[in-house]
């Protein structure tokens, strides 16, 4: 059985920790419980104005991330590896369900992934796209790859549908920002 805690207002920037906690505890029962094996959380939207005040920050994140100097950048780094953080609340809650011979963590593929690379210019150049979870041995993982201008977001959501099953799907989205396939070599 799951307490309920006290009554929270969603909408506060303040409680963006706290409902991001609750959202990864909810995905992870629902997971256990086989209501879904697909989930989608955003931090906030992509013109968000978000106030960190818990950093010390006074802008609005959407602000900052138009502003092109090495001030902004830290202030959008700290961010970032807040947000980053706080993710791992719902890797541990997957890891902690028993799943076969493992755990949900095991046989769950998470993507992580920032919308631009850059917000100041508004670039989908050098996204950050980080894959985490067992994925059940689908994919290969602990590398980094720098695959800018040579493959996008797109194909690697390709290789997503492709690990549930949809093999079928050779496209995601705009097709201008797709090469029309799997990224190659993501998957084992």
């Amino acid at each position: 059985p799951v307490m309920l805690g006290a009554k929270i207002n969603l909408g506060d920037d303040k409680n963006h920790a706290v409902v991001g906690d609750l959202f990864s505890k909810i995905s992870a029962m629902a997971f256990a419980c086989d209501l879904t094996r697909v989930v989608n959380f955003a931090w906030s939207g992509n013109t968000s104005g978000r106030v960190y005040s818990n950093l010390g920050i006074t802008e609005g994140h959407h602000d900052i991330s138009h502003v092109s100097d090495e001030a902004a950048f830290a202030k959008i780094r700290k961010i970032n590896a807040h947000l980053w953080g706080l993710n791992v609340n719902l890797h541990n809650n997957l890891k902690a369900i028993p799943e076969g011979d493992g755990t949900v963590w095991d046989n769950t593929l998470v993507v992580h992934w920032n919308e631009l690379g850059q917000g100041d210019q508004h670039s989908t150049d050098n996204d950050l796209v980080v894959l985490t979870g067992g994925a059940s041995k689908q994919f290969r993982m602990g590398r980094l790859l720098q695959v800018a201008k040579k493959h996008s977001f797109s194909d690697v959501l390709v290789n997503a549908f492709h690990y549930m099953g949809f093999t079928n799907v050779t496209t995601f989205g705009d097709p201008r920002m797709a090469t029309g396939g799997p990224m190659p070599g993501l998957m084992v």
